[in-house]
This record gives C-alpha cells, sequence and structure tokens, in this order.
C-alpha cells in the first residue's frame, strides 16, 4: 500500500505519495432532491491527473470552441487541490570520468568475485555427485 502524504494547495487531502507529481483536482457535483428544493446534497471526488492530460483537459477550456471538461462529466466545479508542477525538481547528479570508471571498475571486480564463487559451488556440486 502507498504512503499517503498531504497535498500541496489543500492539507485536508491526502494524497498518494507515488501520484506526488500529478494534478489532483477536487470535483463536485450538486444533486437537487424533488421535494426537498431547499436543501442540495454536495457530492465530491478527488480526481487524479497526469499533467499531460490536465493541461490538453484545461486547453479545450480556452479553444476556438470552447469546452468546459468538468461540466462535460457532469460536475459542477471543479479545485486544484495539489499541483504536482509546484514541486521542486529534483537534482540531477553528475558523475566525473573518473568517477565513472572507478565505478565501472568496482562492477566489474564485484561481477568476477561473483562469477569465482559460481564456478566454485558449481565445482564443489559436481563433485559430490561423483562421489
Amino acid at each position: 500500500m502507498s504512503k499517503l502524504i498531504p497535498a500541496n494547495l489543500d492539507k485536508s487531502v491526502s494524497i498518494k505519495e507515488i501520484d506526488v507529481n500529478c494534478i489532483h483536482v477536487r470535483l463536485s457535483r450538486i444533486t437537487v432532491t424533488p421535494g426537498r428544493e431547499r436543501y442540495p446534497s454536495t457530492s465530491t471526488q478527488i480526481k487524479c491527473f497526469t499533467v499531460k492530460t490536465f493541461e490538453a483537459m484545461e486547453a479545450m477550456r480556452y479553444a476556438k470552441s470552447p469546452t468546459i471538461w468538468y461540466r462535460a462529466g457532469g460536475f459542477d466545479e471543479a479545485v486544484v487541490v495539489h499541483d504536482g508542477r509546484l514541486l521542486p525538481k529534483p537534482e540531477v547528479v553528475v558523475m566525473t570520468e573518473e568517477e565513472k570508471l572507478a565505478k565501472k571498475a568496482k562492477d566489474a571486480e564485484t561481477r568476477k568475485i561473483q562469477r569465482n564463487a559460481n564456478l566454485a559451488a558449481a565445482r564443489a556440486a559436481k563433485q559430490a555427485q561423483k562421489t
């Protein structure tokens, strides 16, 4: 199960840690029940969108023939509660040539030790089968 963290724009909402770079939107729907028109009920849900999908849906609102995407989905209101674009980008560590060569040599040595251990185990198993 994924760890839950608070959203960055609305701290009352918890989101999955693996979806931290996505955009989370609270979608609300107002339902009026006949006979109880004075007391409409509101239902909400949180939807998670990738940045690319969300930006494409928002672009539809400002197109030549606009479509309000959340109204087309039957919702009355959409509020962004977490925006993954606001988080700082992780730093990219660049290795120098010396570090790359040292890592390559260490990896080669590790593979050599593992190969020798596998060969020794295979010889011991073969010797055990002969006796």
